[in-house]
């Protein structure tokens, strides 16, 4: 079976080169499938996730640009895609549905001044998306201006990511 490899533009001003070359790191895993998503999306939802997150690629190393912008480049051939997976189980949030934390609120009602009804707290879900790697490339994908990638992910992280954050 010959290798897919999926093409993606970059800006004209882009220096060196104006395309990125992209494959599967697990062709062969039926398990595993690439969805095209949109970078803005992913990287909101990355917010969420409470393990590893990256600062502005404006605040990288000069070494780390270096590195990453020759890593990236086609004419060493393709790279492999970011994969990730998409967790809607993420941070749970237990706060009534229409307020936010408010310290006195929370001081009066421990005093017993509280004479509002107490509202029953709403288990809040936010989803949140994990990389398995490939972090470093879709920041600066993003940050050099394009808008949608492919990324390999497991079937059922697949719907979500569709519904999600699908181009």
């Amino acid at each position: 079976m010959q290798e897919q490899i999926w093409q993606v533009d970059l800006p004209a001003n882009h220096p060196e080169y104006q395309q990125v070359l992209l494959k599967r790191e697990l062709p062969d895993n039926p398990r595993y499938t690439v969805v095209m998503v949109r970078l803005p999306a992913i990287l909101e939802l990355h917010k969420g996730d409470t393990g590893f997150t990256l600062p502005a690629v404006n605040d990288w190393s000069k070494g780390k640009l270096v590195g990453l912008f020759n890593f990236l480049n086609p004419k060493d051939g393709a790279c492999y895609m970011p994969r990730l997976h998409f967790h809607l189980e993420g941070k749970r949030r237990n706060r009534p549905a229409t307020q936010g934390f408010s310290l006195g609120r929370m001081l009066k009602k421990l005093l017993g001044l509280d004479r509002k009804q107490s509202q029953p707290a709403t288990p809040a879900f936010e989803p949140y998306i994990g990389f398995t790697n490939g972090r470093h490339r879709t920041y600066y994908l993003h940050h050099v201006g394009v808008q949608v990638i492919p990324v390999e992910t497991d079937l059922d992280s697949a719907k979500l990511l569709q519904q999600y954050c699908g181009a």
